[in-house]
């Protein structure tokens, strides 16, 4: 303890004996990492000295000691710091903030002095300085990078630095790593891809004693994807199924040429594909046959193997070009005299219906005579008549349209054949005309009905269509007041009350017609009824000479019970008989067709008065055309044909 209380006195004695000043010449006020701090200054001592010179590093209240060296001074001698063998003073990457120096003289280790240099800052920033050559860019091309990076004291550093691009969207992208030789930056980033819009450039600097530094939003620049197309075509204005050249030229935004790339041209929905070189381009490009009429869009689109892209319109019209025309008739069949509404219409390659152009419509007959030729415009309708008397067949009805394509359309309606006659009578003379549409060829029988008798007229003459024919019913019956019946081609009409003012005499030849239908009835009983047989014969002779009628008949209960016996004319005889036959089935066959024929004329007869018409002028007749289903016949009787109903008995039942 005594001891220790005498090394404490002694030094005390010393410190307050020793005097000696350090001064400190002014430093720099910042000091990157890794920089040497060259201490200047002096010391002078005011006694004697002899021991150690401690320097310091301080900071934040850390103190860093260096290696001491040994001081000898004598009184009043000064020294200046850099002539001493002081340790370097580096700055290392832990010394960081508010520092200063400090110098201590030391004896038996103990400060008997010192000296405090002024503040400094110890800090890793690093002062840089940056340049774009280019900051409006397409994708593809080259950005520059060039600038300097030093210490603070302005020495040029060497190391790395990282480069990143920051989106409008604040999302950073590392795009390289640059050197750092002697300060200086030098780099090349080419645009190869990404996305276009607006970027931030921000470097990261490192030198090698771990001095870093980062700089944001050093340098703005641009980046477009966008190209500019320019397009032309040939012709503006085109038909269905043409073809038109498309082309033109591509550049940047800055104006320079692409050397390679894809076009795409769409047109309504086709894509059709070239190639750019050179930054033109050209395509022959085909419309559809069925292309709307109107105006179409072409958008044509450029790509280039970086990404960019760039597209631009054009118009093109295409014209209507009729494709179609077509009858619209609302029959298929018809008479002489009916009234057809014909439209014709017009349609373009798509079908729509076209309302501009000059068709010609030409109708002929069923002979290939023109009846009627009109031209039209889509859409109109035309009334024709067919012509009185017009024959019977197949009409043609065809369109033709000349236009770019030579359109044509044929329909074909069905002119039925009328057989008609029409009658009338002035002043005694009945006129009869042939108002259908062919040749009446049968023969004209006229039934006339009068109170004192009946007659028939008889003409027998062709009339053609419209030809008619006299005949004065004053030479052909007497005087009086008549209903007449006529046929009129496929049926029968009458007049009644036809006054004949000077007819011809009256005869008696009524009980004449009389007789002989008596006579006639007469005779059938006979015939019928009456066995006939040649006299003079025996039995057996006359069976050897009966021909047997049972053959003629299947059935025995049809067999007749009488027989007829025939005369023999090879065999000799004296006497001959009353009545004979040389053929009984022959004589019977002759008499039933003859009475058949009678039956069948009294029963026609009886028809044609029932059927007749209730027209007082006479005209009624048939149509020949197509039936329901298509086929051709005569139409079902109508009120003025009906069948007269009647009892009648069958002679031979």
């Amino acid at each position: 303890m005594k001891k220790s209380v005498i090394f404490l006195f002694v030094i005390l004695v010393l410190t307050q004996c020793v005097s000696a000043t350090v001064e400190f010449d002014e430093l720099k006020t910042q000091y990157n990492i890794g920089d040497e701090i060259d201490i200047f200054g002096t010391i002078k001592a005011d006694e004697d000295f002899s021991g150690y010179l401690q320097t310091s590093f301080i900071c934040d209240s850390q103190k860093y000691n260096l290696q001491a060296i040994s001081l000898d001074l004598n009184e009043d001698e000064e020294i200046y710091l850099f002539e001493l063998n002081l340790p370097n003073v580096i700055v290392s990457s832990s010394l960081k903030g508010l520092c200063w120096l400090e110098i201590d003289l030391l004896t038996s280790g103990v400060s008997v002095d010192n000296g405090r240099s002024s503040n400094f800052e110890v800090s890793s920033a690093l002062n840089g300085k940056f340049s774009l050559n280019e900051y409006d860019l397409q994708l593809g091309e080259t950005l520059k990078i060039s600038g300097t990076v030093s210490q603070l004291d302005g020495d040029a550093i060497n190391g790395n630095a990282e480069l990143y691009f920051a989106n409008e969207d604040g999302e950073e992208y590392l795009v390289g790593i640059m050197e750092i030789i002697d300060g200086e930056i030098d780099y090349s980033y080419e645009l190869l891809s990404g996305y276009a819009g607006d970027y931030n450039v921000n470097v990261i600097v490192r030198d090698s004693f771990g001095n870093k530094q980062i700089f944001e939003n050093i340098e703005k620049f641009s980046v477009e994807s966008e190209l500019y197309v320019f397009v032309n075509t040939n012709v503006n204005t085109v038909l269905p199924g043409e073809h038109i050249n498309v082309y033109g030229n591509v550049k940047t935004i800055t104006k320079d040429y692409v050397d390679t790339g894809s076009i795409e041209i769409r047109l309504d929905g086709d894509l059709f594909s070239a190639e750019l070189s050179d930054s033109q381009y050209t395509y022959d490009l085909w419309t559809n046959n069925n292309i709307e009429t109107g105006e179409h869009e072409i958008k044509v689109t450029a790509k280039d193997s970086y990404g960019n892209e760039g597209s631009t319109t054009t118009r093109l019209r295409v014209t209507a070009l009729a494709s179609e025309v077509s009858n619209i008739i609302p029959i298929d069949a018809a008479i002489p005299g009916e009234e057809i509404a014909i439209t014709v219409n017009l349609y373009d390659q798509t079908g729509e219906f076209m309302d501009e152009g000059n068709i010609l419509m030409k109708i002929s007959d069923s002979n290939g005579r023109t009846a009627a030729e009109k031209y039209m415009y889509p859409g109109e309708e035309f009334l024709f008549m067919i012509p009185e008397y017009s024959e019977p067949g197949d009409w043609s009805i065809e369109s033709v349209y000349d236009g770019e394509l030579r359109l044509e359309d044929e329909d074909v309606i069905q002119v039925g054949m009328i057989k008609n006659l029409d009658y009338s009578v002035t002043n005694g003379i009945l006129s009869i005309v042939n108002t259908g549409n062919v040749r009446y060829t049968d023969d004209i029988e006229i039934e006339i009905e009068g109170e004192d008798g009946n007659y028939i007229v008889k003409k027998t003459r062709n009339l053609d269509p419209g030809e008619s024919l006299e005949v004065d019913l004053n030479e052909e019956i007497p005087t009086g007041i008549y209903s007449l019946i006529f046929p009129t081609g496929m049926g029968v009409t009458d007049l009644n009350e036809v006054n004949v003012d000077n007819g011809k005499e009256r005869t008696g030849v009524g009980w004449i017609y009389t007789l002989v239908a008596l006579l006639f009835l007469v005779g059938l009983s006979y015939m019928l009824y009456a066995k006939v047989s040649p006299r003079g014969k025996t039995s057996n002779e006359e069976e050897n000479h009966f021909i047997e009628s049972s053959a003629m008949f299947k059935n025995k209960k049809d067999k007749p019970k009488e027989k007829i016996r025939l005369y023999d004319p090879n065999k000799k005889t004296n006497k001959k008989p009353s009545l004979t036959f040389e053929n009984k089935e022959k004589s019977i066959a002759d008499f039933k067709k003859r009475t058949l024929a009678e039956i069948k004329r009294v029963e026609a007869m009886s028809n044609r008065k029932a059927g007749r018409a209730a027209v007082k002028s006479g005209k009624l007749g048939y149509v020949i055309g197509k039936t329901a289903d298509g086929k051709v016949g005569v139409p079902s009787p109508g009120k003025h044909t009906q069948k007269a109903e009647g009892n009648f008995f069958n002679l031979f039942e």
